[in-house]
């Protein structure tokens, strides 16, 4: 049997997977608990060995897999495929990425397969009131909005903060309370590279300053806007040549399209 779960969302992915292992530590102990990274030298072997090999301790086995992708592709994919079958071998593969070539057959049945994207509107807002309660952390509605925005895209990073604002803080947390501690929702990406098109100057100015102070690469934000230039296309080469004779850096070039 095979358990796949793959998504970009490790926290909740992690989170799985140690149900999963901790009900089969309460209900057959450790001995037939397994761990391979197939990304070592000769972990395949390894894993075929554990899968193959009985004992009469162990009346089931569990192989946690890392990296199922990596190393011996083909070997890996025959023997996921003789995993599928057994009965008293269950492995749970955890990867980010959707399978690679000759892997796809974990998607289907009879392999149990779930996905972990991040989450979303309410979906993620309800997941921040779950891991609050988890964590015993009182917030207010405002306050978990803020946290949503905050940490979207970022599980960890958000029971991080539920384990400080739990240390530092007892009672209702309110919005005001998030604020002393310097949380700040990030700017969205795109409506800002929205803005640097827009026509007045200081809307554009303002777009710009705000995406040099997420640290984003200005060569990226130069292309990404050149590529969207549409009639300034001539213009925007202009540019590219003039930084690339070294006469202007970005940041100049994106200044003067700006106030342009």
């Amino acid at each position: 049997m095979i358990i796949f779960l793959h998504g970009p969302d490790d926290y909740r992915r992690e989170r799985k997977k140690k149900f999963y292992t901790e009900g089969f530590r309460k209900k057959y102990s450790n001995l037939g608990l397994g761990s391979f990274d197939l990304a070592e030298n000769g972990s395949l072997g390894k894993l075929r060995e554990f899968a193959r090999s009985q004992s009469i301790f162990e009346l089931r086995k569990l192989a946690l897999v890392e990296n199922a992708f990596g190393g011996e592709s083909g070997g890996a994919a025959r023997l996921f495929k003789e995993l599928i079958k057994e009965s008293k071998t269950t492995a749970i593969i955890s990867e980010a990425k959707k399978p690679e070539d000759g892997f796809e057959f974990l998607l289907e049945k009879p392999v149990l397969n779930q996905r972990f994207d991040f989450l979303s509107g309410a979906e993620w807002l309800s997941y921040v009131k779950l891991l609050a309660k988890e964590a015993r952390v009182e917030l207010s509605p405002s306050a978990a909005e803020l946290l949503a925005g905050v940490y979207n895209g970022n599980t960890w990073g958000l029971t991080t903060e539920f384990q400080k604002i739990a240390f530092l803080k007892t009672g209702l947390v309110e919005k005001r309370d998030l604020g002393k501690l310097g949380l700040e929702v990030r700017p969205d990406y795109w409506s800002l590279m929205g803005g640097l098109r827009g026509r007045e100057v200081r809307r554009r100015l303002w777009a710009l300053e705000r995406l040099f102070g997420l640290g984003e690469p200005t060569p990226k934000i130069f292309n990404i806007l050149a590529a969207g230039s549409g009639a300034q296309i001539p213009r925007f080469a202009a540019y590219d040549i003039a930084v690339k004779s070294g006469r202007l850096d970005y940041e100049e070039a994106l200044l003067d399209f700006a106030i342009s």
